[in-house]
């Protein structure tokens, strides 16, 4: 296929446009340029049911196949209306197995002028897991996705042979369950799971990564039901057990669960299907815990286009260093690092180094915020960055170091529901790098050349803070309250020159 090459006129970068044509749904992703942290242009879905009946029929949904179509066309206009470079169609289960599939490919390639690419099982969850394990870091254990018409399994292990595709998809056990009920579908799950001859006790206690709408949705409801207090559903982690029990419940008890949550009714119907299915995960994997994942196939086939060099980034890092080289100044975080590393890092671990220095180059965040812009929401769009290979807890750190980085006051009494999610040494580093945030700021005004200008001279039981000639008396008065709490925690006295 002849593909336009062109720059994506909104942001002055290339585009790469993925469709992904389910057994449940068709999705349009355009991702902005080819980034370690993938900046989402587009985003849309549409519900077209292609796999529906397929367990009984054989063939794709005769009743969706012309909105299927029509969903395709507009996706590809919309796609080289925006100029993408690139787009790259991709077809999964019930193309896959249904008996006319190929039909409709060609139908649509030819009408369209486009080229299709088939998935076979194994590269399905191979772009899963690239989609898993470059979004969630130092990942091990098994990746399930769970579409509407099947369910990947693959190990996170480098050139793993532990693949398998199974038919257990939500709306094929839907057809399961409309003939043989609830005991139907479990037999039918089990008879799939005893098929997988590389699962052994070696995998046991390892981490399950459960990518997938449906599964998502369970992962949002078990929110809601614990009042967890991070509304984000990538590396939502539970224990296995737990989730298990809450399964249960959603397989015995949908129609209470729909009274009481705006569950859209096409997932409503599949969702004690995936619930099932992930009671089957839970009993023969055996994981200790369950993380969910937002990045899956669409990002895994994104994934696979970035050179070595950057698909081996840091993407939080990645993500951060971008920010600085946008703010007010000449980039400063690596200034401000390098400034205060020698100030704290006696009190910081490993990862409350790289903490450290994220937050340094989001010291400008909000900046041109309103003077009357709320310090919460400021901390809620920081719990909610739109970057990946950041876990929960590391999300409340970052917004509780700004936080401290504007007020000293440890307890933060309004951010409480929070701290049960960090261990009570992460939270003191927070804290020790918050407070430091705020004395390199306050001395520099943010500007790199002041703070290389005032130099730190270290002993055992003393710092000295040698500041610039033009710093005035008063404003060292105004950093007493800083410098006296830091050296509480620093168990240090500190000396302004």
């Amino acid at each position: 296929m002849k593909q336009e090459i062109a720059v994506c006129q909104q942001a002055n970068k290339p585009s790469i446009a993925i469709i992904d044509i389910g057994s449940n749904s068709i999705r349009l992703i355009i991702f902005l340029g080819l980034s370690r942290v993938p900046g989402v242009l587009l985003n849309k879905k549409a519900f077209c049911e292609l796999g529906k009946n397929l367990q009984k029929t054989g063939v794709l949904n005769q009743e969706k196949i012309d909105e299927a179509f029509k969903t395709l066309e507009y996706f590809v206009w919309l796609a080289r209306n925006i100029s993408v470079e690139k787009i790259i169609l991709l077809a999964t289960a019930a193309i896959r197995d249904a008996r006319n599939g190929r039909d409709f490919v060609q139908q649509v390639e030819q009408k369209l002028n486009v080229k299709i690419k088939i998935l076979s099982g194994n590269e399905e969850a191979i772009y899963s897991s690239m989609g898993v394990v470059n979004s969630i870091l130092a990942t091990d254990g098994i990746v399930g996705d769970l579409g509407g018409g099947s369910l990947e399994l693959v190990s996170t292990e480098v050139l793993s042979d532990k693949t398998i595709t199974m038919p257990v998809g939500p709306l094929r056990l839907q057809n399961v369950f409309e003939e043989k009920g609830l005991s139907g579908v479990r037999n039918f799950i089990e008879s799939q799971f005893k098929n997988v001859n590389w699962i052994s006790p070696l995998l046991y206690g390892k981490n399950f990564y459960a990518v997938g709408g449906s599964w998502r949705l369970i992962a949002r409801l078990h929110m809601h039901l614990t009042n967890y207090p991070v509304k984000v559903i990538h590396q939502y982690k539970i224990a296995a057990d737990e989730i298990a029990s809450f399964c249960e419940k959603v397989v015995g008890g949908i129609d209470k669960i729909a009274e009481k949550y705006n569950i859209p009714e096409h997932r409503m119907i599949g969702l004690p299907m995936a619930a099932l299915t992930m009671l089957a995960v839970i009993k023969w994997l055996k994981p200790k815990f369950v993380e969910f994942s937002a990045s899956g196939l669409r990002e895994g086939c994104y994934y696979s286009l970035l050179p070595k060099e950057t698909i081996f980034e840091d993407p939080l890092l990645s993500y951060a260093k971008k920010f600085d080289e946008n703010g007010r100044f000449e980039q400063r975080g690596e200034t401000f690092y390098q400034w205060l590393l020698p100030l704290i890092q006696e009190r910081l671990t490993k990862n409350s180094k790289r903490l450290l220095e994220v937050s340094c180059c989001l010291t400008d965040f909000g900046w041109d915020d309103h003077a009357d812009y709320p310090e919460t929401s400021r901390f809620e769009r920081i719990l909610h960055l739109p970057v990946v290979g950041i876990c929960h807890e590391e999300r409340v750190a970052l917004a509780l170091i700004d936080y401290y980085r504007h007020k000293d006051d440890f307890k933060a009494d309004q951010y409480k529901h929070y701290h049960k999610l960090l261990p009570d040494s992460l939270r003191t580093e927070c804290y020790v790098i918050g407070l430091s945030l705020n004395l390199a700021d306050f001395i520099s005004g943010g500007i790199n050349r002041i703070l290389t200008d005032t130099y730190i001279q270290r002993s055992k039981y003393a710092l000295t803070i040698n500041l610039p000639k033009e710093f005035p008396v008063e404003f060292k008065k105004k950093i007493n309250k800083t410098l006296k709490s830091l050296v509480k925690e620093l168990e240090v006295e500190i000396h302004l020159l």
